[in-house]
């Protein structure tokens, strides 16, 4: 793939793959992680990356597995408002175990 194909690619897929990973992680923040890391393996995977599979699903393939991995790593961080020094509540802790159950069982036992 040239430089400017990659570059057309980057400017038409990262709105939306950052937007499905917003959407999938509720964390402005870690989704621009995730969109960094993401567009990071890609480039070091691209000398593998076979032009006969849509360079966009692709992509996708890549931040899915990078969310998996982020789930996977058992990090749960609660976002603290240090103005408020709020603590959530146990239902949102309840909610957010029920929501990450639901996403576990979607996984593979490989993943």
């Amino acid at each position: 793939m040239s430089p400017d194909e990659l570059a057309r690619q980057w400017d038409l897929i990262t709105p939306k793959l950052f937007g499905y990973l917003v959407n999938v992680l509720r964390d402005k923040t870690l989704a621009e992680d995730i969109l960094q890391g993401t567009w990071v393996k890609a480039l070091n995977a691209l000398p593998r990356y076979q032009s006969r599979n849509k360079f966009s699903a692709w992509l996708f393939a890549i931040a899915r597995n990078e969310c998996k991995q982020h789930w996977r790593g058992g990090t749960r961080e609660i976002p603290m408002d240090p103005e408020t020094h709020d603590i959530p509540d146990d239902h949102s802790h309840q909610h957010d175990s029920i929501f990450i159950d639901q996403i576990m069982k979607k996984l593979s036992e490989d993943d």
